[in-house]
């Protein structure tokens, strides 16, 4: 009984049955009271009749269906018999040969009775009380109703039955819906969970709550999935520039024997970057489930000092490409934020600015601040990049053939990145192009509540 089809049906199927053995019952009942009620009052008439054939004179009560004339005969011989009591004496049994009646009647027979007065001719005698009863035998009505009750009963099964197909089909029709449902939720896997419940006029209203309730699930399924997709990504971007270094430190260390303190500053740099490197997974994955995080722990951190620090990392590159990189932010300036996702933010946006800046250019890093947000702006030349396509630098894995050719180690995941990890601390970061520069611009929001800052360099 796990099924729904076949729930509904035994209910159905039961209420229907219990509706014709009541409606059958109550037929009979009613045809079968209005029988006897018509062979009742056709007795009573009888009686009445036969009462008129009693007569009494000076020598006693005569009943004129004893006399010969056939024509005064009143009753079917066959199926009725009389009994005529006075005084509790039976006095007269008609057809001769009958038994007289008892007052209950036998088997197969019903019984009715009528006391009176019989006609008198004259005055001179004293009336006397005649009780007469009449018996029929009940064969017929009996037989009218055995064939009323098989009727009833072979008709109530054929509508029955039929009232049963009837049920099945409409419970069938009926869940028609439910079974389209399934067949949609069964065709979504994983690789399409973007599909959705269709939720049209057509749908019964009943399961209109229950495809928004799937829909609104396989949403969060697919932002889940999705979120877990771009993770992956995510890391691999982040630690492509603490691995290379890694392995940068290891190839120098190998490349000829050295002094055992030289071994130990390079484990120590190698401890450094493996930090590093762990702290980076960690806030990807805070950054990744930031809609969770509406505490996040935030510590007071130099600006100035974070970028010079970040500078250094992409040394190499600066060199290699004769770039210079001007800081003009004050070096009090703190933001109070996440500390491992503005690193993050921040090292992004000075390996994009390091990475895309025309060789031999020039890379400025401003601030801006006013009551309610600082503003940290990227400033670098890029002769080659197509300002048609300022709205596209946002977008997972885009990059443009024109200006980033410079290396093949980006994936075109730094910027959507930050954008992410700028929205998980409630900022917001924009990009504009401006006389053949690239300018970006990371906004943090300030605190509205005090903190607990940790001076952090």
């Amino acid at each position: 009984m796990n099924s729904l089809h076949v729930r509904l049906l035994a209910l159905v199927g039961s209420t229907v049955i219990v509706l014709y053995a009541i409606s059958g019952l109550a037929l009979c009942r009613t045809f079968e009271s209005s029988l006897w009620t018509q062979f009742d009052t056709a007795m009573q008439d009888r009686l009445t009749t036969l009462s008129q054939l009693v007569e009494q004179d000076e020598r006693g009560v005569e009943f004129e269906w004893q006399e010969d004339d056939a024509t005064t005969n009143p009753i079917n011989v066959d199926h009725e018999t009389i009994t005529a009591w006075i005084d509790q004496e039976i006095v007269n049994v008609f057809p001769g040969d009958a038994q007289p009646i008892k007052p209950r009647g036998r088997s197969g027979e019903r019984v009715a009775t009528l006391q009176f007065i019989p006609r008198q001719e004259s005055q001179t005698t004293p009336p006397q009380t005649v009780t007469i009863a009449l018996a029929r035998s009940t064969s017929n009505v009996d037989s009218t109703i055995a064939q009323l009750r098989a009727t009833v009963l072979r008709v109530g099964i054929a509508g029955l039955i039929v009232s049963l197909s009837l049920t099945w089909l409409a419970v069938r029709f009926g869940l028609k819906p439910i079974a389209a449902v399934t067949r949609q939720i069964t065709g979504i896997e994983a690789h399409t969970l973007n599909q959705r419940i269709n939720t049209i006029e057509a749908q019964p209203v009943e399961l209109r709550p229950l495809s928004q309730t799937i829909n609104a699930l396989l949403q969060r399924l697919e932002q889940t999935f999705q979120r877990e997709r771009s993770f992956s990504a995510d890391v691999a971007h982040e630690l492509r520039t603490p691995l290379a270094g890694l392995q940068a430190k290891l190839d120098v260390a190998l490349s000829q024997p050295r002094e055992a303190d030289s071994y130990q500053q390079t484990l120590r740099d190698c401890q450094d970057i493996t930090t590093q490197t762990s702290a980076i997974v960690a806030a990807l994955l805070a950054t990744t489930r930031s809609s969770s995080q509406s505490n996040q722990p935030t510590e007071s951190v130099h600006l100035h000092r974070l970028i010079d620090r970040l500078c250094v990392d992409f040394e190499e590159t600066i060199l290699d490409r004769r770039l210079e990189v001007h800081v003009n932010i004050p070096r009090e300036l703190t933001i109070e934020t996440d500390p491992q996702i503005l690193t993050m933010i921040i090292r992004n946006l000075v390996d994009n600015a390091t990475s895309y800046s025309d060789p031999n250019s020039t890379i400025t890093i401003t601030s801006t601040s006013t009551a309610n947000q600082t503003k940290i702006t990227f400033d670098n030349q890029a002769s080659d990049f197509p300002a048609q396509d300022i709205d596209r630098v946002f977008d997972r894995f885009w990059r443009s053939d024109a200006s980033r050719t410079a290396t093949g180690a980006h994936s075109g995941l730094g910027l959507p990145l930050t954008r992410k990890m700028m929205v998980s601390i409630g900022g917001f970061i924009e990009a504009h192009t401006c006389d053949h520069r690239f300018i970006v611009s990371a906004c943090f929001p300030l605190p509205t509540s005090p903190t607990v800052q940790v001076e952090r360099t």
